[in-house]
């Protein structure tokens, strides 16, 4: 016999799940909360990590820093000297904003910046980065992994877009040439909920559920595959490895209230020809691949992960 709970307390933990789920794919380091996963404390932690770390101006050194200084021991945990050496020199005190040495103006990360949120983006060209423009929005300076620091050179609010130059070159995507089909299977890559999940990137996969977004907007493609806070501004790619749509949003809160129904898996990407319109609009050129041989989606992983990457928000 199935026990019946109070209607008020299902209410309130029907909402409190939805808070969870809902809003666009980028993520704050430091919103959603669960008692149970402890999802508040880990992202503190990173936080915490994040802070200690961030005068660090090597990003493999400064992950490596993230990765391995512990809030109890601080830089003598890390196994690697000069990390550990560069940490010592950099760090703020344990548990506390006061920085270890007297700030500098040529610090990478100015003592009033923090990191606020973390969103994903593609290298369109060796040194341009493709995102969304929520994901960077209010940004102080924005780090992208392995790319270096990246400086705005186009926002479009109306389409959710953003380019980014970056001083580290690297390997490029290609974008779809031909129209999306409404069925075909697609996959999503990126970096949602970072510093609480593994560090690599996350790989999905779903399909082209419709060829507009809600209202029938032809700026957006509705996609099956899942997305999380921190997936926005990453790529949604062909059965070929090619780029058909940037991740931007998902059906969350206001849309359940509405309805009384939660929604699965409806997101939405930007759609293939917005982004090729964004680009031309600004004289960007980029490479074209064209629809070949079906690949594994643990290939699609491996051809994605050079070009996608996280970024950092502070402000």
């Amino acid at each position: 016999m199935m026990t019946r709970r109070p209607a008020t307390l299902m209410r309130v933990c029907t909402l409190a799940f939805l808070q969870l789920l809902s809003g666009c794919a980028n993520q704050s380091s430091y919103s959603g909360s669960s008692p149970r996963l402890g999802l508040q404390d880990y992202a503190a932690e990173y936080g915490r990590k994040e802070k200690a770390c961030a005068s660090i101006q090597d990003p493999g050194a400064r992950r490596a820093c993230i990765g391995e200084t512990a809030t109890t021991t601080g830089c003598s945990s890390i196994s690697n000297p000069t990390i550990r050496a560069a940490c010592e020199g950099s760090r703020a005190s344990t548990g506390t904003a006061a920085a270890t040495r007297p700030p500098s103006a040529a610090d990478p990360v100015a003592p009033t910046l923090e990191l606020t949120s973390t969103g994903s983006g593609f290298a369109i060209q060796s040194q341009r980065i493709i995102t969304n423009a929520h994901v960077i929005a209010g940004c102080k300076r924005i780090d992208i992994d392995d790319r270096g620091q990246g400086k705005v050179l186009a926002v479009d609010n109306s389409v959710d877009l953003a380019l980014l130059e970056v001083s580290v070159a690297g390997p490029s995507a290609r974008l779809r040439d031909g129209r999306v089909r409404q069925g075909e299977r697609v996959t999503v890559v990126g970096y949602p909920f970072a510093g609480i999940l593994s560090d690599g990137p996350q790989v999905t996969s779903g399909n082209v559920t419709a060829l507009a977004g809600l209202a029938n907007d032809t700026r957006y493609t509705q996609i099956s595959a899942p997305v999380q806070p921190g997936n926005s501004g990453g790529p949604v790619l062909d059965q070929s490895g090619n780029v058909v749509g940037v991740v931007v949003s998902k059906l969350g809160l206001k849309f359940a209230v509405a309805t009384g129904d939660l929604p699965q898996n409806i997101n939405f990407a930007v759609s293939l020809d917005t982004v090729k319109g964004f680009l031309h609009s600004h004289r960007i050129d980029y490479q074209s691949g064209a629809i070949g041989r079906s690949l594994e989606t643990p290939d699609l992983a491996d051809r994605a992960r050079p070009f996608t990457a996280m970024l950092r928000c502070y402000s």
